[in-house]
C-alpha cells in the first residue's frame, strides 16, 4: 500500500504517512523489485493481454506546485504505464524525455513505414 501511495500521491519517503511503513523499509521493498525485474513482467504481461494503444496520447497531467522530485511519466491512451523517470523539481521537464523514452520497459513492434513511431509534446521541449 505505501509503494502504491508514493507513486500515485508523488509524495517525499519521508513525508510518507506513518500508517503506512516505515519510509526507509518501505523504500528498500520499492529498491527490490526493479531489481528482480518484476515491474518489467508485469509490462509483458499487460502487453501480452492488450492491445496497446501506441498512437494515442492521454491528457499532460499538471505540476501540482509540489517541491522535491519530479516524474516524467509516459502511458498509453488507455493509460497503460510504459515508462517513469524521476528527477529533482527544481530541473526542467524537457531534460527527462531522453531517460523517460530510455526506460520503456516493453519493445515496440508495431513500428514499420506505414505506422512510425510518433511523439507530442508541449512547445517547451521545442
Amino acid at each position: 500500500d505505501a509503494r502504491f501511495y508514493i507513486l500515485g500521491t508523488g509524495c517525499q519517503w519521508k513525508a510518507l504517512p506513518h500508517g503506512l511503513g516505515a519510509p526507509s523499509a518501505v523504500d528498500d521493498r520499492f529498491q527490490e523489485r526493479p531489481k528482480a525485474g518484476v515491474f518489467h513482467r508485469i509490462w509483458e504481461w499487460i502487453h501480452d493481454q492488450s492491445a496497446i494503444g501506441w498512437e494515442k496520447t492521454g491528457p499532460n497531467p499538471t505540476d501540482g506546485g509540489k517541491s522535491g522530485s519530479k516524474s516524467s511519466v509516459l502511458t498509453e491512451g488507455d493509460g497503460i504505464l510504459l515508462a517513469v523517470a524521476i528527477d529533482g523539481a527544481n530541473g526542467q521537464d524537457m531534460k527527462l524525455t531522453e531517460p523517460t523514452l530510455k526506460a520503456i520497459a516493453i519493445e515496440r513492434t508495431d513500428v514499420t513505414d506505414v505506422n512510425p513511431p510518433n511523439m507530442w509534446l508541449d512547445k517547451g521541449y521545442d
